[in-house]
């Protein structure tokens, strides 16, 4: 049961894990988005200089809003991923948290466990000793009233019976 317990921590942790690489691979292509983006930007910016008609600068000024807007867009997705990333890293700690406090619980009931099985043994082997107690007081007894041929008799009964209870 501890280990089935254990598993299952594990196993939403690695989950965890995984969508956390998803992310990491999401936030690096939106900062090399970035990246290509500024250079657009750089282009455009030089380009500006050079234009001559205004259907080229209204061309310029539109790529330029667009490529804000993808900046804007590629910033805020980082920091929306950066933010998951953060509750996933709490989640992860909560989980290893509450692994540990299952794991503490399991060790002291395994304990306890272990506590009732040696009361219970030395129960066991004190109630032996007192039926095979009875028992050789029973064939004794039997013994003096019907004699030693049957004492056999009886002492294979006994055991057996014996064998049968157990």
């Amino acid at each position: 049961m501890e280990e089935i317990i254990k598993n299952a921590f594990i196993e939403s942790i690695n989950n965890v894990r995984r969508g956390d690489k998803e992310e990491e691979l999401k936030k690096a292509k939106n900062e090399l988005h970035l990246q290509e983006l500024s250079q657009k930007l750089e282009e455009n910016a030089k380009k500006s200089a050079e234009v001559k008609t205004e259907r080229e600068i209204k061309s310029l000024q539109l790529e330029e809003e667009i490529a804000k807007e993808q900046v804007t867009f590629a910033n805020e997705e980082i920091q929306r991923l950066q933010k998951a990333n953060e509750t996933k890293e709490s989640l992860i700690l909560d989980i290893d948290e509450e692994l540990s406090e299952v794991s503490k619980a399991v060790e002291e009931t395994r304990k306890e466990i272990e506590i009732v099985r040696s009361e219970i043994k030395e129960v066991e082997l004190k109630l032996t000793k007192e039926i095979e107690q009875v028992r050789f007081s029973t064939i004794k007894w039997i013994a003096g009233l019907i004699g030693g041929q049957t004492v056999i008799l009886i002492t294979t009964f006994f055991t057996l019976l014996k064998l049968f209870l157990h």
